[in-house]
């Protein structure tokens, strides 16, 4: 498994080789233990784990206000197209604001 631990307490990214139903079971979903409960289900069920450097997640208006200003503070051109579908979707959607 990798994941990417949230600022929040959640991730940002989790990604798998193969399905594991039973990594997100037993977890207190929306609460700021959720990356390091996953990551104790991992060990439980003998998964290897890879964190990634922790980061924010978007799931609210806020870190999605933050998202905004982050893909508005860096020029597509000079990196290597950072954040393209996050960049189109905001772009899409300038109704959406904190």
């Amino acid at each position: 498994m990798v994941l990417g631990p949230a600022s929040d307490g959640g991730y940002y990214l989790i990604g798998l080789k193969h399905p594991h139903p039973q990594l997100f079971e037993r977890i207190a979903w929306g609460t700021d233990s959720v990356a390091r409960a996953t990551c104790e289900r991992a060990a439980e069920i003998g998964l290897a784990t890879t964190l990634l450097a922790e980061w924010y997640d978007v799931d609210d208006l806020q870190t999605c206000a933050g998202c905004r200003r982050s893909c508005s503070a860096v020029r597509p051109a000079s990196c290597g197209g950072f954040a393209a579908a996050s960049r189109a979707f905001l772009k899409a959607t300038p109704q959406i604001s904190a």
